[in-house]
């Protein structure tokens, strides 16, 4: 079974990113940030870090490697779902595609 988020967005004025929340199915969610979009053969693809605008998660997290998660943005009941890209060929053609 596709992982299939919800993607919620806000915009932290403060620092002037694109903020997207992703509810995960277990109810918990983890905010994200906006790094890179890109469309490739008709598929759009995000770049996406983890975002913590709170201190205490910030120093929680701090040291951590932050990997960057890309995503597969789709149209599901006329509503945007961000899908995990379960084809491993698939992921590190998108990971090229932003590497350049």
């Amino acid at each position: 079974a596709k992982n299939k988020y919800k993607a919620m967005t806000e915009d932290d004025e403060k620092i002037g990113v694109e903020v997207l929340s992703l509810e995960r199915e277990d109810g918990t969610s983890q905010d994200y940030m906006i790094t890179n979009q890109i469309k490739y053969k008709g598929t759009e693809y995000l770049a996406l870090l983890p975002y913590y605008n709170d201190i205490d998660e910030v120093k929680k997290h701090f040291g951590e490697e932050n990997k960057v998660v890309f995503m597969k943005l789709s149209q599901e009941n006329g509503q945007e779902v961000l899908e995990d890209i379960d084809d491993e060929n698939e992921y590190a053609m998108v990971a090229q595609l932003f590497e350049k």
